[in-house]
């Protein structure tokens, strides 16, 4: 996910945790669907994928927290000058 260079950083990493929230939430629905029997062969692959979506989100919300992160400290810096 590509920031625009006019878009807020904090709305991005916003959506960010927005697509982690709904992989959990469709992992938890899967597992629920398994338990009770209703899905006669659970789909692991599809779990696994999900998996390697948050861990790719994450990463992503990783990167964009330390670019702000880095941004903030610059700004305090030259404040001080």
């Amino acid at each position: 996910m590509a920031v625009e260079p006019n878009e807020n950083p904090l709305t991005d990493a916003g959506k960010l945790i927005h697509e982690f929230r709904n992989c959990v939430h469709k992992i938890n629905m899967e597992l629920d669907l398994a338990e009770r029997g209703l899905e006669k062969k659970f789909k692991y692959a599809d779990l696994i994928s999900a998996v390697d979506s948050m861990n790719r989100s994450l990463e992503d919300l990783r990167v964009h927290l330390v670019r702000i992160e880095e941004r903030v400290v610059a700004l305090k810096t030259r404040e001080q000058f």
